[in-house]
């Protein structure tokens, strides 16, 4: 009874939408969360709450061109912290840089 396998449906320079299916009846689910954190920053964990009836979120305030590691975990009435495998997602890349010298000769 732990939350399913993690996917990628969509993904942009700074947010990503995953998806999951629960192995059992989320409805024996409760308090869910999804946790990130960028590869070479394990230590910075974030968390979001869920619903525990949500099968999908969307992460927000990501860095572009940036691999992040994400699970979801969820408390059942018997057991604590039922954690999905991980997913790796990575952001895309910016389309332009900004060179701010050049900014500064207009």
């Amino acid at each position: 009874m732990t939350p399913g396998t993690l996917s990628l449906t969509s993904t942009s320079t700074t947010s990503a939408v995953i998806l999951w299916a629960p192995l059992q009846s989320m409805s024996a689910l409760r308090d869910c969360s999804l946790h990130y954190y960028s590869i070479g920053r394990p230590s910075t964990v974030h968390t979001v709450s869920l619903a525990s009836a949500y099968t999908e979120s969307r992460i927000t305030g990501l860095e572009p061109d940036t691999t992040y590691t994400v699970s979801v975990e969820c408390d059942s009435p018997f057991t604590r912290a039922l954690r999905s495998q991980s997913l790796n997602v990575t952001t895309l890349p910016c389309m332009y840089k900004i060179d701010p010298l050049s900014q500064l000769e207009n």
